[in-house]
């Protein structure tokens, strides 16, 4: 197979995700979705359909043998790495209110709706276990690293360890895996009949999640883009995931496993760093600008990485 016929393919995998956000962006500005729906499908994704997605793969996976795979570990020491190193930058280099949101947007990424439909995309139903799992322990992992780092940068946010453990614990996609966990270890049979009900409803997830992340995208992030944003993106985007996907090369990750890590490693930042970023005061039109320029550039960047690493042969 040559290269351009590769690079195909590839294309082929990401584009069908990628247009359901331009196609969300374009009837955003026909009017074709209000924000009313967006606002509520939004809604509907976060506490309903998305855990019940997650909950199903889950439910179907052999949980302690996905666990004995070095995928999760290294992907939480990724993230724990790439926080400190990130955070040792912005003490030297970036201005205070700058600093924390520079932080998340490095680790804090898209990988309960983008990576994990770039995974199914690229792998099929056969990775969904592995990414609902992977999706569950990123949650966990991003939400807490994310709350530390605000936290003791930001002079306005100060949560109780009370507020931290409640806002981890009742998220309702780990809420989700973590049914889906009870379930598959118990030996519960459920009724088909609910299965394929939950199935059904966990079906909606990515189509319309993919469609409300584009119809909150807004141009007017590239007028106010600066030399941080960038700097983040590329961190974000590039230096990240190219960096540990070579590393869990080297260890030992390889096949599906090093193309989740690497997809989820590689996802734009996520729409979540906005919110943290205005309730602590922060610099909030930062992490805006740097949500909109990732989900952009992760078009390409997710596209070339994937095909570097099959010309390379290690997914």
């Amino acid at each position: 197979m040559d290269h351009l016929e590769l690079l195909a393919q590839i294309f082929a995998v990401t584009a069908p995700i990628f247009s359901l956000v331009i196609i969300g962006l374009v009837l955003k500005r026909l009017h074709l979705l209000s924000d009313e729906f967006i606002s509520g499908a939004s809604l509907l994704v976060y506490k309903a359909t998305l855990p019940t997605l997650l909950g199903m793969a889950v439910l179907k996976a052999n949980v302690p043998a996905l666990l004995e795979s070095k995928l999760f570990g290294f992907y939480i020491l990724a993230t724990l790495l790439t926080t400190v190193i990130c955070w040792v930058i912005a003490a030297r280099w970036i201005r205070s209110d700058q600093r924390a949101v520079f932080i998340q947007a490095a680790f804090r990424g898209n990988q309960g709706i983008i990576a994990l439909a770039l995974t199914l995309s690229f792998y099929g139903d056969q990775a969904l276990q592995m990414a609902g799992l992977m999706a569950g322990i990123s949650g966990v992992v991003n939400n807490a690293i994310a709350v530390v780092v605000f936290s003791v940068l930001s002079t306005r946010y100060r949560p109780t360890p009370m507020k931290v453990a409640k806002e981890v614990v009742l998220n309702p996609m780990i809420v989700g895996v973590m049914i889906g966990v009870v379930l598959s270890l118990s030996g519960l049979q459920l009724p088909k009949w609910l299965i394929h009900s939950g199935e059904l409803f966990g079906s909606m997830t990515l189509p319309l999640a993919l469609l409300c992340i584009g119809a909150t995208l807004s141009f007017k992030a590239f007028q106010t883009t600066g030399v941080l944003a960038v700097h983040a993106t590329l961190t974000k985007l590039v230096w990240v995931p190219m960096l540990f996907t070579a590393i869990g090369w080297y260890i030992g990750i390889s096949g599906m496993e090093l193309g989740v890590l690497f997809l989820f490693l590689a996802a734009p930042t996520a729409a979540a760093s906005y919110v943290m970023a205005k309730i602590s005061g922060d610099d909030a039109e930062l992490a805006a600008n740097v949500i909109v320029l990732t989900t952009f550039a992760s078009m390409f960047t997710i596209t070339l990485g994937l095909y570097i690493l099959q010309v390379l042969a290690w997914i």
